[in-house]
């Protein structure tokens, strides 16, 4: 007898970020198996089924207010009326590229539209047979590799209609962003928000430099004194340790007396873990998506979760500060430069081969749902792939609510 009897589905998800690189949702990415690869779907209206049941609500646990989850449906599931199972207040229903448009569909997209349910063009190039759906419609999603330079105006000039968003897909650096914005683009998905931009000649405030000797000194073993003078140097970090304190997450029978009662009642262990949070908070370019936070809470976890007991506070140190050459807007060896890591991390974050950098690796790889990769990885180091895929699952849920405790 199989020692599993449930069957395992695999879904990642991608941010959406507004014009102010806040996060406005994510799209679902499915995955059937361990077996499967990248865009491999056979049955398209399992893949929806299992993102619309398993995958919404693994994702919904983690949503903060107002967020959206974008579904790909077929035709066959709205005509079914399948999107009536999900919140219309949470989801998206994206319609692929790939379906008929009949008179039948576009009388349920209507249907639908009045019950309250919002509905997405997927990868749009202008083509005409999608011209009875484009005024119900919310958002607009035009693929950039799908359509060539020249022709992207025109077929954003026909996708224009009142009460339509439209969403630039693969947006991948920040010039590509800047011209979609002046083209009236006004939601975005890819990831140029975490690759650095202009970073030559900048170097950090006195206070970023600060901030990053207290990273370096939160990884090494510290006493109850050393840590309650740490916190003590820093003014903004001493008035938002009381307010956590003083947050739903605890509730304290007697007023705290000192910074060192604090770190007696909550211990050592926690206080180091939400400093390392909030200084990479404060650390944020002003210019910066708070996503960028999310994702190095994310590796953060992630990594600590994969790692070994004594390796637990170095997994999680690198996915913190694996972003901070974006966070910080500086180059990834001038952040450095200001702290004394540990060489194996540092390694990693130079992008040296080795072991902590494959692990760092496989975080890139699930975040874009580079399933192969991810598979490799998880080959090459004799891993449990359940383990893997709960972990960052896990992790993702972690992060948005420290996030939320920290921001």
């Amino acid at each position: 007898m199989s020692k599993e009897t449930y069957e395992t589905f695999y879904v990642a998800r991608q941010p959406i970020l507004t014009l102010d690189k806040e996060v406005y949702g994510y799209e679902l990415l499915f995955r059937q198996n361990q077996e499967a690869r990248t865009a491999e779907i056979v049955d398209p209206q399992h893949a929806t089924m299992s993102v619309a049941s398993g995958g919404f609500l693994r994702s919904s646990e983690d949503l903060l207010a107002g967020q959206k989850l974008l579904i790909n449906f077929t035709a066959n599931l709205i005509l079914d009326g399948t999107p009536y199972g999900l919140p219309p207040d949470r989801v998206v229903v994206e319609i692929l590229e790939s379906v008929d448009v009949t008179p039948e569909l576009v009388q349920a997209v209507a249907k639908l539209k009045d019950e309250g349910y919002s509905f997405a063009i997927d990868d749009y190039t202008g083509d005409s047979a999608f011209d009875e759906l484009l005024p119900l419609a919310t958002i607009i999603k035009v693929d950039l590799m799908a359509v060539d330079e020249k022709m992207l105006p025109g077929v954003v000039q026909k996708a224009r209609h009142p009460g339509v968003t439209l969403l630039a897909e693969k947006v991948e650096d920040a010039k590509t962003f800047m011209q979609c914005k002046s083209l009236g683009f006004e939601l975005f998905q890819g990831y140029f928000f975490s690759k650095p931009v202009n970073l030559e000649g900048r170097r950090p405030p006195a206070a970023s430099a600060g901030k990053l000797r207290i990273l370096q000194q939160l990884n090494e073993e510290l006493s109850l004194e050393q840590l309650t003078e740490l916190v003590q140097s820093d003014p903004s970090l001493a008035y938002r340790l009381l307010r956590f304190l003083n947050s739903s997450a605890f509730s304290f029978l007697h007023e705290i007396t000192s910074i060192s009662h604090a770190v007696r009642l909550i211990g050592i262990g926690q206080v180091k873990h939400w400093l390392r949070l909030v200084v990479v908070a404060e650390l944020k370019a002003k210019d910066a998506s708070p996503e960028l936070l999310m994702m190095s809470m994310t590796r953060a976890k992630y990594l600590e979760m994969q790692a070994e007991e004594k390796d637990k506070d170095s997994y999680f140190l690198l996915g913190l500060i694996s972003l901070m050459d974006v966070v910080m807007q500086l180059p990834m060896s001038e952040v450095l430069s200001r702290v004394s890591l540990e060489q194996r991390l540092a390694d990693a974050l130079e992008e040296k081969p080795g072991r902590l950098h494959e692990y760092l690796e496989s975080a890139r790889c699930l975040e874009r749902a580079e399933w192969s990769a991810v598979d490799a990885f998880i080959q090459g180091h004799g891993l449990d792939a359940s383990h893997v895929k709960q972990s960052w699952a896990e992790a993702l849920i972690w992060a948005t609510r420290a996030f939320s405790g920290v921001c």
